[in-house]
């Protein structure tokens, strides 16, 4: 897998790629993880893209920080759906549904939940494009010595 490859809707329509514009990226034992943002309209999300870069007809899986509760519990655990959810999410990675290919995604994905949840709710360029303008400028001066400057 590309880190250019699109991924697409059901029905066909690009809707992000992978590596792209990404928080962080992590090699992972057989797999490759990115930490970004999928965005719908005005709309955007963290995810956690894995794709396995060995498999040459494998795709991406991707976890919303809205779902992962399905696969980690509070205290850092995997839940008893997350084995379910990554025995299906095998295919897909164009990997065997084995045992030792399931309990392998989802060690990738409780290593980097923190990472998902750490993630800025969207990129800093589009934050900072839906910035709205200054209101005030406070600078601290002191004995005509100028100590700070802040833009609220």
């Amino acid at each position: 897998m590309h880190l250019n490859s699109l991924i697409v809707s059901a029905t066909g329509r690009p809707m992000h790629k992978v590596g792209d514009i990404a928080h962080a990226q992590f090699r992972s034992g057989q797999y490759h993880v990115s930490i970004e943002w999928l965005s719908e309209g005005r709309e955007c999300e963290p995810v956690m893209a894995i794709w396995s870069p060995t498999s040459r007809d494998g795709g991406v899986f991707a976890i919303a920080l809205s779902s992962i509760a399905k696969y980690a519990d509070p205290n850092g655990g995997p839940t008893k759906q997350a084995f379910l959810e990554c025995w299906r999410a095998l295919p897909t990675l164009g990997r065997s549904q084995i045992d030792i290919e399931v309990f392998a995604l989802i060690d990738v994905i409780l290593r980097h939940t923190p990472d998902l949840i750490r993630c800025p709710p969207m990129p800093p360029a589009a934050r900072r494009a839906e910035a709205p303008e200054a209101l005030l400028d406070v600078t601290t001066v002191v004995n005509d010595k100028k100590i700070s400057e802040v833009t609220i």
